[in-house]
């Protein structure tokens, strides 16, 4: 699930997402969800907002009912505060149209794919309590921190390309400490590769790269990933010449302690490689990262007699809050097989609220919305980033509830904030 805010919009306590699966009810319009079954997950507090996009990674739940809490909703800019879009990612099994279907329901197909979360439960609760309090992570939720299992290193695509001297740093920088850290690259240098080998093969269900301070990364970032081959984990690793998959973060073009995420479904991997092109600090003289993030599940493994002393052994330590691209300009040397940019026809569909009957509640019977509001909700879901749907300053806690019909499979949502 993604949301992308409007303009100058901060969402200061929370946005959380339950999901429930069907229930058998009758789809109406506006939507009626269930009292129970639901679970939430995080997708973070926007406390600094600036047409500002989150997201939560779902790991395939099947539901059919959403809640989006939006709690703490402001601007100082206006009068109001809003939205720009939010989008469901996942699947729905495929239905025949009704005989008589209610004109009030949309039939719009998705368009296009968006780019791609700390948060404290809401201050107000919804009047119908969900059996899974809010602010909690399901216990079988993904395990983000898997590239703590790995060896790792910074490489140069290109032969032609050089390091300065101190550089490449010590990688430990990079994904040893979720934020708290920086991995400083030399403007010289726009173009890296970070290799990881998790030395066994697991689920990777996504990755997160979140920049440093004022760091552009104009051209792309691009995720790769690959089977086991059965080869000896070294470190620096060797990563295999074929068997990768690509998956595209996307280009941050003016970017600011930007996170951003992509959601990779629930694939069997041991090697990955994440693409940065086109890095670059109008501030400095180094562009950079303070972390990248892998998430998934790694299966057991017992401790090696002899561990290889230079691999790390450090355990997960806290999750992060978070996911357009162009072809990289400098290929690596080592070419995949699948070419980079380019989505894997298994990838999940974006635009599952677009089958959605859904409405903008007030989660408590004191709330009332003023004269003309709320507005047309399909400002917020008809259309990617193209419009704005605002929500006044007075009613800072606003529930987005969907109905998405028929039961399907629910990979993400992602909040696009307004300005």
């Amino acid at each position: 699930v993604s949301v992308y805010t409007w303009y100058v919009t901060d969402i200061k306590d929370a946005i959380e997402v339950g999901i429930a699966p069907d229930n058998g009810g009758e789809r109406m319009s506006p939507p009626v969800l269930p009292e129970s079954g639901w679970e939430w997950y995080n997708i973070g507090a926007i406390p600094n907002g600036y047409n500002t996009e989150k997201s939560v990674i779902i790991p395939h739940v099947p539901a059919r009912y959403l809640k989006i809490r939006l709690r703490g909703g402001t601007s100082y800019y206006s009068s109001n505060w809003g939205l720009r879009h939010l989008v469901v990612s996942g699947e729905l099994p495929p239905t025949e149209a009704p005989t008589d279907p209610p004109s009030s329901l949309p039939s719009i197909s998705p368009t296009r794919s968006p780019t791609t979360s700390p948060s404290d439960s809401p201050t107000n609760g919804p009047s119908k309590s969900p059996t899974v309090s809010p602010s909690s992570e399901p216990t079988f939720i993904h395990e983000w921190g898997l590239e703590k299992h790995a060896s790792a290193a910074a490489v140069l695509p290109s032969e032609s390309d050089t390091w300065p001297d101190s550089y490449p740093r010590d990688i430990g920088n990079l994904i040893d400490d979720w934020g708290g850290s920086e991995y400083y690259i030399p403007n010289d240098n726009p173009n890296v590769d970070i290799e990881m080998d998790l030395g066994r093969e697991g689920i990777v269900t996504g990755v997160s790269v979140y920049t440093w301070y004022v760091t552009d990364i104009k051209d792309a970032i691009e995720v790769g990933i690959a089977p086991d081959n059965g080869g000896e984990r070294m470190s620096p690793p060797v990563l295999p010449e074929s068997g990768w998959e690509w998956y595209n973060i996307g280009a941050i073009p003016n970017g600011y302690n930007t996170e951003k995420s992509v959601i990779i479904p629930h694939v069997p991997a041991r090697y990955l490689k994440i693409r940065l092109r086109g890095g670059t600090s109008y501030y400095s003289s180094n562009w950079g990262l303070r972390h990248l993030v892998v998430s998934g599940e790694l299966p057991p493994t017992e401790a090696p007699t002899d561990p290889p002393s230079s691999l790390p052994s450090i355990s997960p330590t806290r999750s992060p809050t978070t996911s357009p691209s162009d072809s990289p300009t400098n290929g690596p040397s080592k070419s995949p097989t699948v070419s980079p940019s380019s989505e894997p026809t298994f990838i999940h569909e974006w635009g599952l609220e677009k089958h959605a009957s859904a409405a903008a509640v007030l989660p408590s019977e004191s709330d009332t919305w003023p004269d003309s509001y709320p507005r047309d909700i399909g400002n917020l879901i008809d259309d990617w980033g193209g419009s704005e749907y605002y929500i006044p300053n007075d009613n800072p806690n606003v529930d987005i509830e969907m109905d998405l019909g028929r039961e399907g499979i629910v990979t993400g949502v992602s909040v696009y904030t307004w300005y």
